[in-house]
């Protein structure tokens, strides 16, 4: 049994540890699902649902960004998007309705309202939203933190953004969007004509008639 004195102690230790739990933003942050990448931790937990039954779905998580690194983390709205497919896999697109996320180097950033954070469908849902899969994403560092909800458990899971070359090249030199379809289109043709070119070549080789004469 411990005196009145040693109770007061632990109970005021215990005190400061909740405090610089919370002003750090690292008390629970554990046990929440979480995707690292490249140094900056998303968090996701505990979404409020609703809409559907004939009106735009509202998904609306409590989401939480820890940023162990030197430089700003900015998410602009097109970096958050989501899905929600209802129980006859009729499939849903979710949009990011709220301002940009910023978090400075080295701090933690808490998003724990519909006001800050929240998706929403753009057209109506006619299934109940309570029937159905929700799928988060944000993309950040050509790698995209991934958030699967199906009403009871969220499950985190980390994707690697897959971009053709001349998508990339687009991006990178910043050519209009607009040009991506030639673009693609000239892909297409450069891979058709180098797999023609390996198929005359495999006929050359190996394909050869009755009179023992390579196939020109």
């Amino acid at each position: 049994m411990i005196d009145r004195r040693t109770f007061l102690k632990l109970s005021a230790g215990a005190l400061v540890l909740t405090a610089a739990g919370a002003l750090t933003g690292c008390g629970g942050m554990n046990d929440r699902p979480k995707v690292t990448i490249d140094g900056v931790v998303f968090m996701c937990e505990a979404p409020v649902i609703t809409g559907g039954s004939g009106y735009a779905v509202r998904y609306c998580p409590l989401f939480a960004i820890q940023n162990d690194t030197g430089e700003r983390v900015i998410l602009e709205p097109k970096d958050i998007t989501g899905t929600f497919t209802d129980m006859e896999n009729n499939m849903y697109p979710l949009e990011f309705i709220r301002n940009e996320l910023t978090v400075e180097p080295h701090s933690y950033q808490e998003y724990g309202s519909s006001a800050k954070f929240c998706l929403e469908s753009e057209n109506r849902v006619p299934a109940e939203y309570s029937n159905g899969t929700f799928i988060m994403r944000v993309a950040y560092h050509n790698q995209t933190a991934v958030f699967r909800y199906d009403g009871k458990t969220i499950t985190p899971a980390k994707n690697k953004i897959r971009t053709t070359f001349c998508r990339r090249a687009l991006l990178e030199t910043g050519v209009p969007g607009g040009f991506f379809v030639l673009c693609r289109v000239t892909c297409s043709l450069h891979w058709g004509w180098q797999c023609a070119q390996s198929f005359t070549h495999f006929l050359h080789v190996h394909g050869r008639g009755k009179g023992d004469k390579a196939v020109e």
